[in-house]
């Protein structure tokens, strides 16, 4: 299982187990308030049954399974380029369909397994209120709301930083050792001008929709987008781990290479990226008022962007520093060419400057 699907398998481990948990919280709370709504003389076979405590575990984790495959297949298909008003109107119609489904399984077993005779559940809907109706509609309709909101929330911070932010873990500053990589677009301006603003902008969408997938497969994490430039970053040991840093970016490189055909139809220009990769100690800090995020303060950052505006110079797509230098050597794919020791734009002292260049003979 790679990473990918990991993150996939623990968002459908929480939705299901949240719907569970909402169900039962409907049938312990809400339902101990529609007393004058309901005839519970005819449901007392059931009250008395061991199903009144395990349907709506079930019905949560089957209803949860429809829930989380819709969102995943909203999500990998081509209804995720549509419009947000159409997105939401299709997911509401398929949780409405699959909410069906559910009471139609269930209905079916019941019947089956003689749970309950077909008299007592004909009997049961007479007495139902349209009171009931009302209050199941609202309940369902917000739970699905707050579901959605917190899968999208931890969408938009990056696994892992909603529960930072809820835990208030870099309310006060923390110091952390990290490794950062500035990957930026080669030769933008001339694109953009090409392009215009509009055809740029989609080409970038393209960019950065292809480089998710391998951002998560070696564990990095997306800090900023800033212009046609993503800043990465991973602690010291997913980074360093197998030379993720390293194998990240080549097959970056692989996959833009595999689509040259797309970006030339679609934009008629092919995207390189260049990087600069720099380690070390940060500051990590919630900041902000009126909107939220947490950021990395140090000269890690300075250095591995101007390590990165170097890239042209010296005719390399992937630069590091000297502090990264022994990692590589341990493995035999890569191997490293001395640029020199350089004079980066804002830096007092000269820093070791290498190329990162893939071993052909081993690939």
């Amino acid at each position: 299982m790679n990473a990918k699907q990991k993150l996939i398998l623990q968002d459908w481990i929480f939705i299901m187990l949240a719907w569970m948990f909402i169900m039962n919280l409907y049938s312990v709370v809400v339902i101990w308030g529609l007393d004058s709504l309901v005839d519970w003389q005819a449901l007392q076979p059931y009250d008395n049954s061991w199903m009144v405590y395990l349907e709506p575990s079930i019905f949560g984790l089957i209803f949860g399974f429809f829930f989380a495959l819709i969102n995943t297949l909203s999500e990998q298909t081509f209804i995720r380029k549509k419009s947000f008003s159409f997105i939401i109107l299709i997911k509401s119609l398929l949780y409405l369909v699959s909410l069906i489904i559910v009471y139609i399984i269930f209905f079916t077993a019941y019947t089956l397994l003689g749970i309950l005779p077909e008299e007592i559940f004909t009997l049961t809907i007479e007495n139902l209120d349209i009171r009931i109706y009302l209050s199941i509609t609202i309940y369902f309709v917000f739970f699905i709301f707050i579901i959605n909101f917190l899968v999208l929330i931890n969408k938009k911070f990056g696994p892992g930083n909603l529960w930072n932010f809820v835990t208030g873990k870099y309310h006060t500053p923390k110091k952390e050792s990290r490794l950062f990589m500035f990957l930026d677009l080669k030769g933008s301006t001339t694109i953009a001008e090409q392009l215009g603003h509009f055809q740029y902008s989609k080409l970038l969408q393209y960019c950065f929709h292809d480089i998710t997938d391998i951002v998560i497969k070696y564990n990095a994490e997306i800090y900023q987008y800033v212009g046609d430039e993503v800043v990465l970053t991973w602690s010291m040991e997913n980074g360093l781990k197998n030379l993720n840093f390293i194998k990240l970016f080549f097959e970056y490189e692989k996959k833009l290479a595999s689509r040259r055909s797309v970006y030339f139809s679609k934009f008629g220009v092919f995207p390189v990226f260049k990087a600069g990769i720099e380690m070390g100690e940060v500051t990590v800090a919630e900041v902000g008022e009126i909107k939220r995020e947490i950021a990395y303060h140090g000269d890690v950052l300075n250095t591995a962007a101007r390590i990165q505006e170097r890239c042209n110079e010296f005719h390399h797509n992937i630069l590091i520093s000297e502090h990264l230098q022994k990692e590589i050597m341990g493995f035999n794919h890569y191997k490293t060419e001395l640029m020199g020791n350089i004079q980066l734009r804002g830096k007092q002292n000269p820093l070791k400057i290498l190329a990162v260049i893939p071993n052909e003979s081993l690939n």
